[in-house]
């Protein structure tokens, strides 16, 4: 990892600033085991909803590491503004979603069941939220990312749409589908030079979804969108759109983008 994370409630604040800072617990075994450290070591930190900072290890015992904080930068959040609907799916790609989410600087995660997922991985223990949190922080400590994205659990599609901004432009990824992602942000938007404040992104689980799913989406505004015509795992298609939603957020304005 490029980064480690630190959590607000591990750090101590001095005049205002961040000067120490104390993992214990559970995050010890993450920290000494995807972070191997020894006294004296410094390295670039992430503190959770301010920004990056610099640590010393000063201390390390058998429960508990200590740090000192140095070189603080305070960040803004730099959200890519996109609400991702994500339909539950196997517990290792739940991971890598998590993941995807923080690193691509996503603002919101919601889970919902679809009638082709497999119900059983509703109970997996990655809808705890400290695991969540566990997978988040391995993507933002990859990029720098201070601001992980919220992330929500519904019990079923219908309770979608009152969590959704009226304003938001709304996709739901099925393979093979006749519109193009950037070419339908282009189209819903009707400008060239201007991206979305808000995006919703619909992807289903392994199995896709059902027809009666499509038309939900359909009645509730969903414009059907591919990044081409094969059937991709969900982490894959979930990079491949987020990747084009990231490349038309930096270039929109510019002369790279015309009709």
């Amino acid at each position: 990892m490029n980064y480690l994370f630190l959590f607000q409630a591990e750090c101590a604040e001095e005049e205002g600033k961040y000067t120490t800072a104390v993992v214990s617990g559970e995050r010890l075994r993450y920290v000494s085991d995807l972070h191997a450290m020894e006294l004296g070591d410094e390295f670039p930190v992430i503190i959770e909803s301010f920004g990056i900072a610099k640590a010393r290890c000063e201390r390390i015992t058998s429960s508990e590491i200590s740090f000192c904080l140095f070189d603080r930068t305070e960040q803004a959040p730099s959200y890519l503004p996109v609400t991702l609907l994500q339909g539950i799916c196997r517990p290792q790609t739940l991971k890598k979603v998590l993941q995807c989410a923080a690193m691509f600087r996503i603002e919101k995660v919601i889970f919902f069941p679809s009638v082709l997922g497999e119900k059983s991985y509703r109970q997996s223990k990655m809808f705890q939220y400290l695991r969540q949190q566990a997978e988040l922080v391995k993507g933002a400590e990859q990029v720098g990312n201070a601001y992980l994205p919220k992330v929500e659990v519904l019990n079923s599609i219908t309770e979608l749409w009152s969590d959704l901004s009226a304003s938001s432009v709304r996709m739901v990824g099925e393979p093979g589908a006749s519109s193009y992602l950037v070419r339908s942000i282009i189209t819903a938007t009707q400008v060239t030079n201007q991206f979305p404040e808000g995006i919703a992104l619909a992807i289903g689980p392994e199995a896709g979804w059902d027809i009666e799913e499509l038309e939900s989406f359909k009645s509730a505004d969903f414009k059907e969108v591919s990044v081409g015509h094969d059937h991709f795992r969900v982490e894959v298609a979930l990079h491949a759109m987020l990747g084009q939603l990231l490349l038309w957020k930096e270039v929109a304005g510019s002369s790279l983008i015309s009709e």
